[in-house]
């Protein structure tokens, strides 16, 4: 069993200003320090194809009731995109790997140019291991990612705020 999500955040910017900062690891640090995650740590190596960011931090996880039991409440998360240009959009593929967690996180993201500056759509995937609890858990997940995506999105349109000004 698996559950789907999905996320759209529109930027006002063009997609080179967006591409930029999503390899920036500077910036990439200070997003996840300044969203309460310590301990981080981001890696951004040039590949053949593109673009691949590993982005590694602790962070503490607000858990329903029924995971309290079966999950830690601070994580070690770690994200691993590879990034690369497919004509005029960013294509990154990417899982999200939380330490001890009983299944597997995949997506899609792709940032594309608009009229008025560019988009950035990703769908994924939520795979949890468990018995009874599975669907449960991935509809919570499916709901916490899709916000880390909103909370990310809206600190890089800040950023590129401050950067154009």
């Amino acid at each position: 069993m698996s559950t789907s999500g999905t996320f759209t955040y529109h930027y006002t910017v063009g997609i080179e200003r967006v591409a930029e900062l999503i390899r920036d690891s500077n910036f990439l640090e200070q997003r996840c320090a300044s969203s309460g995650e310590n301990n981080v740590k981001v890696t951004v190596e040039p590949i053949a194809e593109g673009y691949r960011v590993i982005i590694a931090r602790d962070a503490a996880v607000e858990l329903p009731i029924f995971a309290k039991h079966l999950f830690r409440a601070r994580n070690r998360i770690v994200d691993d995109i590879l990034w690369r240009r497919e004509g005029t959009s960013w294509i990154g593929e990417y899982t999200i790997a939380p330490s001890g967690f009983p299944g597997t996180i995949r997506g899609r993201s792709e940032i594309s140019p608009t009229l008025e500056g560019c988009k950035h759509e990703s769908s994924f995937l939520v795979a949890v291991k468990i018995p009874v609890l599975g669907a449960k858990l991935e509809r919570f997940l499916v709901d916490r990612i899709t916000k880390g995506f909103a909370d990310a999105d809206r600190r890089n349109a800040e950023q590129l705020e401050r950067r154009a000004s």
